[in-house]
C-alpha cells in the first residue's frame, strides 16, 4: 500500500533493474530445475541466518 501525503513526490526515482546494471537478469532459464538451482545458490535459508547470528552473539561475549 502506498500513502501519498501532499500529492506526488517532487523527485521520482525508480530502482528498476536494467540490462546495463544487472546483466545476469537477462539470461533466460529454460527449465524449472535450472531455475531452482539458481535460486538456491543466491538464497540464504533462515537456519543459516540464525546460525550466523548465534556465532556473532557468542563471539561478542
Amino acid at each position: 500500500m502506498v500513502v501519498l501525503i501532499e500529492g506526488r513526490k517532487e523527485n521520482t526515482s525508480y530502482n528498476t533493474p536494467t540490462k546495463e546494471n544487472q546483466p545476469h537478469l537477462a539470461n533466460v532459464i529454460g527449465s524449472l530445475d535450472r531455475l531452482w538451482e539458481r535460486f538456491k545458490t543466491s538464497h540464504t535459508t533462515m537456519i543459516e541466518i540464525v546460525i550466523k547470528q548465534l556465532k556473532i552473539a557468542l563471539n561478542q561475549n
